[in-house]
């Protein structure tokens, strides 16, 4: 009788699944631009100050969605977000000199 139940529960215990650490997953350049700027014009659409990425939530939704991927801090989203001025400020200068 003990011998059918040992190989039983080294079988069961051979079948635990360790957790993945996705907090090491790399993500491409790419990627990263693509999130970073979505995540810019999300807080200039919606009226939020851009510490809003210092939030406890905003990290927490953007860890569930895309673990390897690291916010940038409030003073860098800052400066994204004045270079998306610029450009668009030109282009909007530019169509009306026309």
């Amino acid at each position: 009788m003990n011998s059918t139940t040992q190989p039983q529960a080294s079988r069961s215990s051979a079948l635990i699944q360790t957790s993945i650490d996705t907090s090491k997953i790399a993500i491409s350049r790419t990627l990263e631009r693509k999130y970073d700027n979505s995540i810019a014009r999300y807080i200039v659409s919606e009226l939020l100050p851009h510490v809003h990425v210092k939030s406890l939530g905003l990290k927490r939704l953007i860890h569930v969605f895309s673990p390897g991927y690291q916010l940038k801090s409030a003073c860098t989203l800052k400066r994204s977000i004045l270079r998306m001025y610029v450009v668009l400020r030109n282009l909007v200068i530019n169509y009306f000199a026309t």
